[in-house]
């Protein structure tokens, strides 16, 4: 039986930076890592070191939904049949999956026989789930689905956000348990002995309309300055922001969420592709399409 571990949390909420902690405190284990990617630019796979043959990557949707279930029992099958090669595996969730369908899943496909899930984790950004969690469900159900809760970030906030944002964790789901951290240093057990027991959820619409994303891509220089400016206007509808842009100054890895920006060099390693990501709420889906042709036409090109 292959031990499963599922990493979970909104957006920008740190799953990356917890799965790369992963990776550097695991290197000396056969575990496969299986990253999900909302959007169809696949962005997380180039920003993490994972030894070679151990990363799978699934892009355009929730491994949750209809659209990109079959491609994830296909991708599970795969891993299973190699059980030989594999301590166990980790599975990076889309931002908006909702994780209580996976025991389900597992149960239905019969791949409950060769793959156990052990640990479910949430990652949660303080501010932003004391903000969208009442109007956004899939992070509650994140929230309630996990036995580990990781409430990352808590440098970015005041103390009494940190505490509304623990009083209102454990009000949801009294029986995980609760990590403070930042930047996701925290000491886990990936696979612990008592498995998660049956949690029940159904499958995602291909179409979630909540949420809304487009690629901002182009080839040439980006006037940076001027891009942020309009992804701002679109205030705070605007969920996530990233992926790689040309710049006068040179490739640049570009990160915002609810607490705010992140501008590095572009990691030399990854050689990333062009793209970023914009994902906003459903209703904003015009202005981000138009950003997106405005990007195309040059607009914000030197």
């Amino acid at each position: 039986m292959i031990p499963v571990c599922l990493v979970t949390g909104f957006l920008g909420s740190g799953k990356t930076t917890l799965l790369q902690h992963i990776v550097s405190t695991n290197r000396e284990r056969k575990l496969v890592y299986l990253i999900n990617e909302f959007s169809p630019v696949d962005i997380d796979s180039q920003l993490i070191d994972v030894p070679e043959g151990r990363l799978v990557s699934i892009a355009g949707g929730s491994i949750f939904c209809k659209c990109l279930v079959s491609d994830f029992i296909k991708t599970l099958r795969m891993i299973s049949d190699e059980s030989n090669q594999a301590e166990g595996v980790v599975i990076e969730t889309s931002g908006i999956a909702n994780p209580k369908v996976v025991t389900t899943m597992l149960k239905e496909t019969q791949l409950n026989s060769a793959l156990q899930v052990k640990r479910i984790i949430s990652v949660i950004d303080p501010g932003a789930f004391l903000k969208l969690a009442q109007t956004l469900p899939n992070i509650v159900e994140q929230v309630e689905a996990s036995d580990l809760l990781v409430l990352n970030k808590t440098d970015a906030y005041p103390t009494q956000t940190i505490e509304q944002a623990k009083t209102e964790l454990r009000r949801i789901n009294p029986n995980a348990h609760l990590e403070t951290a930042q930047y996701c240093k925290v000491d886990l057990d990936l696979f612990p002995e008592k498995p998660i027991t049956e949690l029940h959820g159904e499958y995602a619409k291909c179409a979630d309309p909540n949420y809304a994303e487009v690629a901002l891509k182009t080839n040439r220089i980006v006037d940076w300055e001027k891009l942020k400016q309009a992804v701002m206007k679109i205030g705070d509808d605007v969920l996530r922001l990233k992926g790689f842009v040309n710049t006068a100054t040179g490739k640049r890895f570009i990160d915002y969420s609810g607490s705010g920006w992140v501008e590095t060099a572009a990691p030399d390693a990854a050689q990333p592709t062009n793209g970023m990501v914009l994902i906003v709420r459903g209703r904003s889906k015009i202005l981000a399409d138009t950003l997106a042709v405005r990007m195309k036409k040059g607009e914000f090109s030197l």
